[in-house]
């Protein structure tokens, strides 16, 4: 190739460049939104990619640095939306939930069965089949029947507490010390298994959480390419739950439910539900609930109830340490119900200042800090509404809900970093716009589990607090901050309190 030749390719090259970066980086700004300018193909999301900051605590600051009702963001490069407003949000969640039904999530369905098919990815009209066959799981009386297996993983937890308070060392990671609690919850709800947990730390069942939890670079960028960039999760063969996890899920509930179905015997837990589902008749054309199907919701349920609880409780156990009125309160309210009832599922159920103490958690800490969605590709696109309703949102694009920048916003939550129960009584609910705050989610696809995962950090707590105060050590952190290494809220530091016997 001669010069001339070679220059004429060059500029024709950079000339392609400039083209494709004006055109992707005025996409907002063209259209009348508020935007940032991207970088080239990594849009707004640089400081992510390097794993310099937590994906869900950038959100929160491009959801405070404008006021307006969406922001328009460049998820690498892929321009997206960041809903602010409570009223889109609304439309987006419930008015308009069928132009909204599925989430950004891609999962390959035939290399990857039980990451594609569990509820919380699968795809619509799959999903509302499959909405509509769980939910039975999670009424009040199925959690009132598995109490009792919950209330025997909360004693343990008690005499745990009670060895670790005699020793010469009388404090340890609440984070870890609750997502063994829960994992113990789990084993025996959904899995009929008695994982030990509590008193094995290396326990087959914590052993693998921690790997699909894995606190990486290796495991972040894995699990945000889900969230952020799908089209990689395909080509790289990448996989939802961690290979390891995949294989001891699949073989120790299909265990289970041989073991549960030729001894005929019942537990009333999670497993004779999902017995039942595998056994019912279907009509043509209905899902089946058989094979990877059924297993992937047991995935599902394992991860989910685990993960968000124990961030749940142990999150609570911090702020109730440093927040000594607060936890006063809270364990006078528990004294009382021991006292006057005993621990039963009416008496946990009835603690309102419990409720008001772990809302306030959820405010500070949301388990799943933003939510997804995308505009449904049979829609023909989305016209937003006022005062953008000139803009119509392509099929495909994706939709982000800064949980976190939401529920830390002054304008609804004043002085925010307080820790303040107060902001949960009946009075000042009423009197707050309910699309503020919804840290599982809210219309059709809120969390199914939500009742599992409170009646558990609930029942944990209560056997916690019933015969222990909590209090800072000297290296509790004055305040948290969050790993970039995961797309989920973990705090960068270990959480050491002290449990001493009250």
């Amino acid at each position: 190739m001669d010069l001339i030749s070679a220059l004429f390719l060059l500029f024709i090259l950079v000339s392609t460049f400039i083209y494709y970066y004006h055109t992707y980086s005025t996409y907002w700004s063209s259209k009348g939104i508020a935007s940032f300018k991207p970088l080239p193909f990594v849009g707004n999301f640089k400081d992510v990619l390097l794993t310099k900051i937590n994906s869900a605590v950038l959100m929160k600051e491009l959801y405070s640095k404008t006021k307006a009702p969406g922001l328009g963001i460049y998820v690498f490069n892929k321009p997206s939306l960041l809903v602010r407003d409570p009223e889109w949000i609304k439309r987006i969640l419930v008015k308009d939930f069928n132009h909204f039904a599925d989430r950004i999530v891609a999962v390959d369905g035939d290399s990857d069965t039980l990451g594609s098919k569990n509820l919380f990815s699968i795809k619509n009209p799959d999903w509302k089949q499959m909405r509509v066959k769980l939910t039975p799981l999670f009424t009040s009386g199925k959690m009132k029947n598995m109490f009792h297996l919950m209330n025997d993983e909360g004693k343990a937890l008690n005499e745990y507490l009670h060895k670790l308070a005699d020793s010469s060392k009388p404090s340890g990671d609440a984070r870890e010390l609750s997502a063994r609690y829960t994992t113990d919850v789990i084993a025996t709800c959904a899995y009929g298994i008695k994982a030990n947990c509590l008193n094995n730390p290396d326990a087959e069942f914590r052993s693998i959480g921690r790997k699909i939890f894995e606190i990486s670079i290796r495991r972040v960028l894995e699990l945000g390419s889900f969230f952020f960039f799908p089209k990689v999760v395909n080509i790289l063969g990448l996989k939802f739950f961690a290979k390891e996890g995949t294989e001891f899920i699949r073989n120790t509930f299909n265990e289970t439910i041989r073991i549960r179905e030729e001894s005929q015997t019942k537990r009333h837990d999670l497993v004779d539900i999902l017995i039942d589902l595998k056994n019912a008749k279907t009509a043509p054309g209905e899902m089946k609930f058989d094979g990877d199907t059924l297993v992937a919701q047991a995935a599902v349920f394992f991860t989910a109830g685990f993960e968000t609880s124990s961030s749940t409780m142990s999150y609570t156990l911090y702020e109730l340490a440093l927040n000594q009125d607060v936890q006063e309160t809270l364990r006078a309210e528990i004294k009382q119900l021991v006292e006057e009832s005993g621990i039963n599922y009416e008496s946990v159920n009835k603690m309102t200042y419990m409720d008001m103490v772990i809302a306030e958690t959820l405010r500070k800490y949301p388990p799943l800090a933003f939510l997804d969605r995308k505009v449904a590709n049979h829609s023909g696109g989305y016209r937003l509404p006022e005062p953008h309703n000139d803009v119509v949102l392509e099929p495909g694009m994706p939709i982000y809900i800064p949980m976190l920048g939401l529920q830390m916003d002054p304008e609804y939550f004043p002085d925010p970093e307080k820790f303040d129960p107060e902001r949960f009584t009946e009075e000042a609910k009423r009197n707050r716009n309910p699309y503020t705050y919804f840290p599982f989610g809210t219309g059709p696809r809120n969390c199914i589990g939500e009742r599992f995962g409170l009646l558990q950090t609930k029942l944990g707590l209560v056997h916690m607090l019933k015969d222990f105060s909590v209090h800072p050590c000297p290296d509790t952190p004055s305040k948290i901050t969050f790993t970039p290494l995961s797309f989920l809220l973990v705090p960068k530091d270990a959480i050491n309190l002290k449990f001493l016997k009250a």
